[in-house]
Formats: structure tokens, sequence, C-alpha cells
């Protein structure tokens, strides 16, 4: 990252799948350093079968550090869920059925979520 930042620059950041909250906290940390600005969260942290792909730690260090950094979080629906502690099943997650709603952050100017590969309708977007 600070290759990037200090050779070429970036007027946009999109950030995915990080494993660990030790991981989460460095780019955290890097993303302050270089002031990086139009910040997409895109929080991939549960397999389309369910399963979790990241560390349980990671799912507050994403809440704590990455999201009042971003400018636009877009999770798919069951990420949302964890997010909000909404949650249906999912493999590796402890869980209650409820209406995702927005995703807000104080500090988030756009919070999206999509439907995830299985639903037919896209995405929403909230300001």
């Amino acid at each position: 990252m600070a290759a990037v930042f200090t050779d070429i620059g970036a007027d946009a950041v999109k950030i995915g799948m990080l494993y660990s909250a030790e991981l989460i906290e460095a780019v955290t940390e890097a993303l302050n350093k270089h002031r990086a600005r139009n910040i997409v969260l895109d929080p991939v942290m549960v397999a389309q079968s369910g399963d979790k792909l990241l560390q349980d730690d990671a799912i507050q260090a994403i809440k704590d550090h990455l999201m009042p950094l971003a400018d636009v979080v877009t999770p798919n629906l069951p990420e949302a869920e964890v997010l909000l502690g909404r949650h249906r099943k999912h493999r590796g997650y402890a869980t209650g059925r409820q209406s995702t709603g927005p995703i807000r952050q104080p500090q988030c100017s756009h919070q999206g979520g999509t439907s995830g590969r299985k639903q037919k309708h896209g995405s929403a977007l909230s300001h």
C-alpha cells in the first residue's frame, strides 16, 4: 500500500476480505497514515455456503476500525446481518432473523447492501 500511495497516489481505495483483526488494524493504520479518501469497504465475511471467511475477532475490528473510515460500505445480505447482529443461521455465526435495514455509521456517508447471488434484486443504498 505504501508504494502505491507514495509513488502514484490513489483517488479511491476498495477494501475486500481481511482475515484477521491484526490485518484490519494494519490496513487502518496505513489508510490513516496516507490520508486515504473515497474508501469503499466490501466486508467479505460470509461465503455463499454460509461458512465464515474470517477470524471471529475480525468482525468487531471491521466495525471499530474500517467502518468509521469508509465512505461506502457494500455488504451482501448475510454480511449485513452479521454486522448488525441480526443474523439468520450462517455456519460459524450464532444468529435471529430480522430485516437488515441500513447499516449506519456516523462517519460513513453511504451504505449499501447487495442481495447476494441467489437473490433476484440487486442492491440498496442509503445516505
